[in-house]
């Protein structure tokens, strides 16, 4: 059977807050010039942790965009950092907290890092505008971003009557197992993804949860 739906013509209002929520979303880090390291910076970092003078696993980093206070990494290390000297190394002292179940073997351990300020940075939002639309995506002007976020809009919309219609005339009694084993597949690999942000595989993921 045939589905049927309603043709759509977005308002002005709708596009502008599409727009708007698109360009909120670009954002861009700018050097901003400054001797020494504030709270809400922030810092292109390279480091080395070292125990006892030997570097550890896990402890070395390049080129991070760390903002202090965002409690990325462990206490007192961002902390520490406030005051230090832009573009030039500093040594600080952390003891990792009692349970670590990112690295269990680091737990409670007193390390160093040597801390090299590569540049101190400030989050800056965009203005919609042609220069703003050719940087962000792949259309030149304004004029021509608009139209295509229309006629997204309008597709959504029609989509999603046609995604209601589809979901009033049919039914089923079992999900199909491939549509299962993809789904699982497609959370797994988003999940690495995400672990590798902390340098974890999954594997040291569940070893960590004793699995």
């Amino acid at each position: 059977s045939q589905i049927e739906v309603t043709e759509y013509e977005p308002t002005d209002d709708e596009v502008e807050q599409q727009l708007s929520t698109y360009v909120d979303s670009w954002t861009h880090n700018e050097e901003v010039e400054k001797d020494t390291v504030e709270d809400g910076d922030l810092c292109l970092i390279d480091y080395v942790g070292s125990v006892d003078g030997v570097e550890f696993e896990g402890g070395t980093g390049t080129d991070y965009m760390l903002g202090i206070g965002s409690n990325a990494f462990i206490p007192g290390f961002e902390s520490s950092l406030i005051g230090a000297k832009n573009k030039e190394t500093t040594t600080i002292n952390v003891t990792f907290p009692e349970t670590y179940s990112v690295n269990p073997d680091m737990a409670g351990v007193e390390a160093q890092f040597e801390v090299t300020i590569k540049g101190i940075y400030k989050e800056v939002s965009y203005e919609l505008n042609d220069a703003s639309v050719a940087e962000n995506t792949e259309y030149s002007t304004v004029e021509e971003y608009t139209a295509v976020v229309k006629e997204e809009i309008k597709n959504n919309y029609l989509a999603n009557q046609a995604w209601q219609a589809l979901y009033e005339k049919c039914e089923f009694k079992e999900v199909p197992a491939y549509a299962v084993q993809a789904y699982k597949e497609d959370l797994i690999a988003q999940f690495e993804q995400t672990l590798s942000m902390y340098g974890m595989t999954m594997d040291s993921y569940l070893e960590s949860y004793g699995y």
